[in-house]
């Protein structure tokens, strides 16, 4: 799993350094309405990341990383991906054509992320049950 530690703001996860700010869907303002430390770390599974398809717009929930490594597996490609302290892989379809040292926003599935404490790594869906 990847993990973000990004900032709460105005309804948004966010990291102003990396230039990304992610609007908090129901689910997590729901996981967040005890929470009460500044930061939170979101975890992402690398099949819940997709760069976006070239002319499309980008959607609110998309980060930019730098594309770093590509290892071709055949019936998949990772991408291995950064930018300062964030550090990504995801797992994308074999006709995926993002190049090395390529900026790409990368879609997060919203649907399929967790939220973490940030000092105790509990999952906030899990933590008032």
């Amino acid at each position: 799993m990847n993990f973000l530690t990004l900032s709460l703001e105005n309804d948004s996860l966010v990291d102003s350094t990396a230039g990304i700010e992610i609007p908090l869907t129901g689910q997590m303002r729901t996981q967040l309405a005890s929470y009460r430390r500044p930061t939170v770390v979101l975890g992402v599974r690398p099949e819940a990341l997709r760069p976006v398809e070239r002319g499309l717009p980008v959607p609110a929930n998309a980060v930019r990383l730098i594309v770093d490594v590509i290892q071709h597996l055949g019936h998949e490609i990772l991408l291995d991906a950064s930018d300062g302290a964030h550090r990504i892989v995801a797992r994308v379809p074999p006709g995926d054509d993002s190049g090395v040292g390529e900026r790409r926003p990368f879609v997060v599935n919203m649907d399929m992320v967790h939220l973490f404490d940030v000092e105790t790594g509990l999952n906030l869906a899990s933590a008032g049950s």
